[in-house]
């Protein structure tokens, strides 16, 4: 189980190897996902795969649901979250880091929840993979920086917020018709 004080090292490192390996598509990739949080002794929540969604409405649903089980003890042991799906901001496409970003605004920097996300982003006219993450400190962290998250979100550079806080990584591209895969970590207060 992973402690409150423990540095956020191991639970980067557990949500980015749910996502390690091949997969087919999707569904797929998540199930992997799971099945790989289960054998590590995690409870899952597995919310599957949305056609699309507005970035702001996934992360804000994501963060009603991790903040109901890390408010009320249910389940009792570490839960991970996991979906995938499309993500857009307006009419573009949205990337990991936007989620990240909307996840970490909806949580305010509650203890005990993590979350990373990976998938394609566009990068001068192809797409380049990128993988995120958030912990307890990245909203406290972003502002120490004078940044202003809120703007950065709605203006589409969510990526650039990441980069400054050393919390994102490029990756392999992800198919597109993947979206973003997500993972939530909440442990136990």
């Amino acid at each position: 189980m992973i402690a409150r004080d423990e540095p956020s090292a191991a639970p980067r490192t557990l949500l980015r190897e749910l996502f390690a390996g091949a997969a087919d598509t999707a569904a797929d990739a998540l199930e992997q996902a799971a099945n790989r949080a289960r054998a590590q002794g995690f409870i899952v929540l597995q919310l599957g795969v949305q056609q699309s969604g507005q970035v702001r409405e996934v992360a804000n649903f994501h963060a009603a649901i991790a903040l109901q089980c890390a408010r009320h003890g249910i389940p009792m042991a570490p839960t991970v979250i996991v979906s995938a799906g499309p993500l857009l901001s307006g009419a573009a496409c949205a990337s990991p880091a936007d989620f990240l970003l909307a996840l970490t605004l909806a949580i305010d920097g509650h203890r005990g929840m993590y979350a990373y996300a990976c998938g394609s982003i566009p990068n001068r006219g192809e797409f380049s993979g990128l993988g995120a993450f958030i912990d307890p400190g990245t909203l406290k962290r972003a502002r120490e920086s004078r940044i202003d998250v809120t703007a950065r979100l709605i203006a589409g550079d969510a990526v650039s917020v990441f980069e400054h806080l050393g919390d994102c990584e490029d990756l392999a591209a992800i198919p597109i018709a993947w979206g973003v895969l997500r993972a939530i970590l909440i442990t136990p207060e």
